[in-house]
């Protein structure tokens, strides 16, 4: 038991602080029960997330089974009790949203917006002008042609006789078939909505195209500067800026939690940028207001699967392989799917350019109850919630 493979970290703290001939599982209750020892060796375990699952493997294995192991580290005075109050502390003491994002992503965004009042991260770039003027020029492109166009299409993309009365190419459609309704929802939406507008705002022109995809919950945009620049704006189609009454402020929460929501995803991109993640895509704001993020565009090239193995697309080998570094941060990509990852002309790493439907598991860093969730995935399968037990 002695010879668990801890961390150094951990194992420096161990060194330190266990008594001459004191057992480790006596020494790991003893630890977690004290109110002084507890939140410093919480602070060393969870200051080095990349060695989670190697010092849970560890902790798991000083213990003689399961059950002793499992009465401790869920009782009274084990790892779970400590670890709740510990996060608690981190919460109260928080001066930036980004302390808490850092430390994980799946926090709800009512206690996020309740604890810090206002609920964004980043900043925007200065080319843009102020925060106000960026929030302007979103105003003004979701007043465009592009998303009224959208949102007349929306009205009747789920009525097939209004469908095929405005549209009569629809009869022909199998819309069972996957390809065959994507790539005829994708052809409407070019035509009404996918022109290119400019912009002016903060002394700059810009120029906008709407990328349409009828299977996502969010608008995403193409925004080229006159300086160059490109970005991509992420946003909801809907305006939740005014709450009349707790209905429309229910309504927001459940558009925020849903998986592939702009907040999901900003969560998890912010969690792994903060991080250092090689995999994290350039995500440098987020405004739970408008329900809108911004992303500096990534250069690269598309990562393809043709030319790929059957078994590159299933998500052990290609988590395994492609997103080592998110995985070892509890970040397992579900949405495996061209136009989702990018290899980076930057640095040759893979960009997780659209996360998508990501879970995150951790289990020495899992989050507590009431300001924490679990992250939604609807991608038909969730390899975790199925197969973890089995292979992570």
């Amino acid at each position: 038991m002695d010879t668990a493979a801890f961390s150094r970290p951990l194992q420096s703290f161990i060194s330190g602080h266990r008594r001459n001939g004191e057992s480790l599982p006596h020494f790991f209750k003893r630890i977690f029960a004290d109110p002084k020892l507890a939140p410093a060796i919480l602070k060393v375990i969870l200051k080095n997330p990349r060695s989670h699952r190697r010092d849970y493997e560890a902790l798991r294995a000083v213990f003689s089974d399961t059950r002793s192991f499992c009465r401790w580290f869920f009782g009274k005075k084990g790892y779970i009790k400590a670890y709740t109050l510990y996060i608690n502390f981190c919460w109260n003491k928080a001066e930036h949203i980004e302390e808490m994002l850092k430390l994980m992503p799946v926090f709800n965004p009512w206690s996020l917006k309740q604890r810090f009042g206002r609920l964004r991260g980043g900043e925007t770039p200065a080319i843009f002008g102020s925060e106000n003027d960026f929030l302007k020029l979103v105003d003004m492109i979701m007043a465009s042609p592009a998303v009224k166009n959208y949102h007349a299409f929306k009205k009747i993309e789920s009525r097939p006789k209004e469908l095929e009365a405005a549209y009569p190419a629809a009869k022909k459609v199998n819309m069972y078939d996957f390809g065959e309704k994507r790539k005829f929802l994708c052809g409407i939406l070019e035509k009404e909505c996918g022109r290119s507008f400019k912009l002016k705002s903060g002394g700059h022109e810009f120029k906008i195209r709407f990328l349409c995809n009828p299977f996502s919950c969010k608008l995403v945009f193409r925004i080229e500067a006159d300086n160059g620049e490109v970005y991509i704006l992420k946003a909801l189609p809907y305006d939740f800026r005014k709450i009349p009454d707790d209905r429309k402020r229910k309504e927001h929460e459940n558009h925020a939690l849903r998986a592939d929501s702009p907040y999901t995803n900003a969560m998890l991109e912010f969690y792994l940028k903060l991080n250092r993640c090689p995999h994290a895509p350039q995500i440098l704001y987020y405004n739970y207001d408008y329900d809108t993020a911004l992303y500096a565009e990534e250069k690269g090239e598309m990562l393809t699967f043709d030319d790929k193995p059957f078994y590159f697309h299933e998500f052990f080998e290609f988590n395994g392989k492609m997103l080592k570094d998110a995985n070892k941060l509890g970040v397992y990509a579900n949405d495996i799917n061209y136009g989702n990852f990018l290899l980076s002309a930057a640095d040759g790493q893979l960009k997780i350019i659209d996360i998508g439907h990501a879970v995150y598991a951790d289990p020495l860093n899992p989050g507590i109850a009431g300001i924490c969730m679990s992250l939604n995935n609807l991608c038909g399968r969730d390899f975790l919630l199925h197969y973890g037990n089995l292979f992570y």
